[in-house]
């Protein structure tokens, strides 16, 4: 007999079935159907994690019965609000000193000054930013998220949307993060090769050595005094530049 597609939604059946290219349909159904469930489960415990952190806010709004709001509804969260500040005040010196964990903003237009500050916060002490606005300006737009803006929202202040906003923009952060990361250590593996290229160029011309041995050189170099081979290459650069 056959075995039907039917069956293959009860993996108990999966191997009753006469015709091998049934079972292997079924089979590969079934891992489908766990991978999902893997994924979902995964999904769900992220979403809860996310959840369940409770974040200390820095606060900047230009109106005050909103800023209430706003901090009641954070509160409400279980989250902290360390501090309220106006737009006009010091942000970076603010940030500086309280150290939250994100920037929630609620201005009706940021102007260029702001969103300045705004990357300078970003230069200095990254931390993700939710800003609350009114304009939908596409050049305004684009310069929110030059300046590193996690999440500009337009005309969507309401309590109940915060909590999902700051989820996002702390994810979308995280992630931004972790690109800037592989960026910069990707470059800087560039560089240090670009070091020990060098240093083996000036091994291979002063000491009449081979590709290889001058390799070989920079690297027992590096095991014998503990150091990183770019160092050592580093150290033979300037060597060879203040005595050569």
């Amino acid at each position: 007999m056959v075995q039907s597609v039917k069956s293959c939604s009860r993996p108990w059946m999966l191997y009753l079935g006469h015709n091998a290219l049934n079972r292997r349909k079924c089979g590969n159904e079934v891992l489908l159907a766990l991978l999902l469930l893997v994924r979902s489960i995964s999904y769900l415990k992220t979403k809860r994690l996310m959840m369940d952190i409770k974040r200390r806010i820095l606060l900047v709004d230009e109106i005050q019965t909103v800023n209430q709001m706003i901090k009641e509804s954070l509160e409400d969260l279980g989250h902290e609000v360390v501090a309220q500040i106006t737009p006009d005040q010091d942000l970076v010196s603010s940030l500086q000193q309280v150290e939250p964990d994100m920037l929630v903003v609620n201005v009706k237009v940021p102007d260029n000054d702001f969103l300045k500050n705004i990357a300078q916060v970003n230069q200095i002490q990254p931390v993700p930013v939710v800003l609350f606005s009114e304009d939908d300006n596409q050049d305004l737009v684009e310069s929110v998220i030059r300046c590193g803006v996690s999440a500009y929202v337009v005309d969507g202040l309401e309590a109940n949307r915060i909590e999902p906003i700051i989820n996002v923009a702390m994810a979308r952060f995280e992630q931004m993060q972790g690109l800037r990361k592989e960026l910069a250590d990707t470059k800087q593996v560039l560089a240090e090769r670009k070091l020990v290229e060098r240093a083996k160029g000036i091994l291979m011309s002063r000491r009449d050595m081979n590709e290889e041995d001058a390799y070989k050189t920079l690297r027992d170099l590096a095991m014998k005094r503990n150091q990183r081979i770019a160092e050592v290459a580093n150290n033979v650069i300037e060597a060879d530049e203040l005595f050569g």
